[in-house]
C-alpha cells in the first residue's frame, strides 16, 4: 500500500514538473496579488502591518483555488480516475497522496515565497516565522474545505 502511495505522489509530481506553467500561474497570481495592495493602500506602514497577514492569507488561497480544478480533470478524460477507483488500495488514500502532492506542487512555493512578500508591508521579522507556519499549517487545509464544497 505504501508502494502504491509513494506511485501516485511520484506521477503527481512528474506531471506538475511536465506541466510547469500550472504552477508559475499560481506563484504569478500570488506575488501580483500581493504586490498591488501596498501600491494600492499607500505607504502607510502602520496599516500596511495591520493588513498584510490577512492579504497573504487571501492571496495564498485563492492561487491554491486558482490551480485546484486541474487537479482530478485530466484524469476524469484519460480514465485514470476510473483505475484509481478500481485499484486495491483505498480511495481516501489516493486522494490524500494526491492533496499531498498538490500541496507540495502549488502551495509549498507560496509559503516560501510569503516571508519575502511580507517584506513590503513592513512585516516584523519575528513575525515572518508565525506567518510561514500558519501558512504550513492552513494550505492543506484549503485544500480539503474546497474538495468538500464541490460535493
Amino acid at each position: 500500500m505504501t508502494a502504491t502511495l509513494r506511485a501516485v505522489i511520484r506521477r503527481d509530481l512528474l506531471l506538475a514538473w511536465r506541466r510547469r506553467s500550472d504552477v508559475a500561474t499560481a506563484v504569478l497570481f500570488f506575488v501580483i496579488v500581493v504586490s498591488l495592495f501596498p501600491l494600492a493602500i499607500g505607504p502607510e506602514p502602520n496599516l500596511l502591518r495591520a493588513i498584510a497577514p490577512g492579504i497573504i492569507w487571501v492571496a495564498a488561497l485563492l492561487a491554491c483555488m486558482l490551480s485546484l480544478t486541474r487537479t482530478f480533470e485530466s484524469d476524469h478524460a484519460d480514465g485514470t480516475l476510473d483505475q484509481m477507483l478500481l485499484a486495491a488500495t483505498p480511495l481516501g488514500l489516493i486522494v490524500i497522496a494526491r492533496v499531498f502532492a498538490h500541496w507540495l506542487v502549488s502551495a509549498l512555493p507560496l509559503v516560501a515565497l510569503a516571508p519575502v512578500l511580507a517584506l513590503q508591508f513592513d512585516l516584523e521579522p519575528d513575525l515572518l516565522p508565525l506567518l510561514v507556519a500558519a501558512l504550513l499549517l492552513g494550505t492543506p487545509r484549503c485544500r480539503w474545505s474546497a474538495r468538500l464544497a464541490r460535493r
